[in-house]
């Protein structure tokens, strides 16, 4: 099984009689580590010659070996090949720790090779929070969730600045647009009162006109019917009194002028 990096971090070596209760294992420790445990599901025992370089080069690429310590296991010629093999590459650093996952009898001779060896007892919850401590510490779990937060902290951030951005160009867009309405509002108002002068203007006009018609009937028409003027008899030089109605008549019949 491999990690997101494309490599496993931890190597499980096991007796395949106790797969089961080591497939629990793994899948307690890569969820409380947070990396992936490579385990061989096939078995060396498969005959295949190619396997023990498989073996070997994933020994080599994980910086952390744990050996599942059962009475099977103390036993198992393929799971002390691989230990032995292991505890070769501590010098070069690597890991190795043996984690007791059951409860079993440690035989002499497993002592004598391994006696000096770390040993944890998987069933005790402080030393199994332990493990998983060191584990993390091991695998680079805290530094890989340092640079994931930060890398997730600066996506936020830059979507917080990409919405701060929208937010200011939506609000100069609102100030605009609000501008504008002032603007039209002023307009509107202005183009009210231009009606409004236009219409008195029109109304006075109105006025005007009427009143002017009406003086120029009233000077015709009601003309006083008593007013006189003065007929001259150009023959007689006789001045003549007649009323307006008729003196243009007799002004014409008598040859006579009005003045």
């Amino acid at each position: 099984m491999k990690s997101k990096e494309g490599k496993s971090d931890i190597f499980i070596s096991y007796s395949r009689s106790n797969i089961d209760l080591v497939k629990t294992v793994r899948k307690d420790i890569e969820t409380a580590v947070g990396v992936l445990c490579w385990i061989d599901l096939r078995g060396i025992e498969s005959g295949n010659p190619k396997f023990t370089k498989v073996i070997v080069k994933a020994i080599n690429s994980c910086p952390v070996f744990l050996f599942m310590l059962t009475y099977d296991s103390q036993r198992s010629e393929n799971a002390l090949k691989e230990l032995d093999f292991a505890y070769k590459k501590y010098s070069e650093g690597k890991k190795v720790v043996i984690v007791k996952i059951e409860e079993c009898e440690i035989i002499d001779e497993f002592y004598f090779d391994y006696g000096k060896a770390d040993i944890i007892d998987w069933q005790k919850p402080e030393q199994r929070e332990k493990l998983i401590r060191d584990l993390k510490t091991w695998t680079g779990y805290d530094e890989k969730q340092k640079a994931e937060i930060e890398h997730r902290l600066a996506i936020l951030e830059e979507e917080l600045s990409n919405s701060n951005k929208q937010l200011k160009q939506k609000d100069i867009d609102i100030a605009e647009q609000e501008n504008k309405l002032v603007c039209l509002r002023a307009d509107k108002v202005r183009i009210e009162n231009k009606i409004s002068e236009l219409t008195k203007e029109i109304l006075e006009l109105t006025a005007s006109a009427s009143d002017v018609s009406n003086g120029e009937k009233t000077s015709v028409v009601d003309e006083p019917v008593s007013s006189v003027k003065k007929v001259v008899n150009r023959e007689q030089n006789k001045p003549v009194i007649a009323d307006n109605a008729s003196s243009c008549v007799v002004a014409v019949d008598l040859g006579l002028s009005v003045k």
